[in-house]
């Protein structure tokens, strides 16, 4: 049985990580990859002929999608101490294999709804948290340069 320290430690080491591939996907984000002009943006989904519908944006995509896989992911293995030494929780059953192959779909294939035309970085109206850029800017630096965008979602897909 796992003390409340260990819990808790546990807990932060993936709270940590977490974060941290957050921060590393929204970095790639903020560093000017583009997903289509904003004022388009909001039209692209009405265009004649446009086959998609972007309901949600980049940021409600990670949130549902990406950060989810990546958690199932990131927590696949799990190594603590305790008094009797190490324990390592990793997948061993058929079913643990098929979670982590199908979190590992969600995240390649969220990669994808990415890049779909007039998607906003975030919903009107969201506000910044502390220390990021309003979603406006950050929807600027994405429409400034689309090719950057592609090739950051390509290599995410990737990993």
């Amino acid at each position: 049985m796992k003390s409340t320290v260990e819990r808790l430690n546990r807990t932060r080491l993936q709270v940590v990580l977490s974060a941290f591939f957050f921060a590393v996907v929204m970095g790639v984000a903020i560093s000017g990859i583009g997903l289509g002009n904003a004022a388009q943006g909001a039209d692209a989904k009405n265009m004649p002929g446009s086959s998609f519908q972007t309901d949600f944006s980049v940021a409600e995509v990670m949130e549902a999608i990406v950060m989810p896989a990546a958690d199932v992911l990131w927590n696949a293995v799990v190594i603590y101490s305790t008094q009797d030494g190490l324990v390592e929780e990793k997948p061993e059953t058929d079913e643990d294999w098929t979670r982590l192959r199908w979190s590992a779909v969600n995240l390649a294939e969220a990669t994808n709804l990415l890049l779909v035309p007039g998607r906003l970085a975030a919903k009107p109206g969201t506000e910044a948290g502390p220390g990021e850029l309003a979603p406006e800017q950050i929807q600027m630096l994405i429409d400034d340069n689309q090719p950057a965008w592609i090739a950051h979602a390509k290599v995410l897909h990737a990993t």
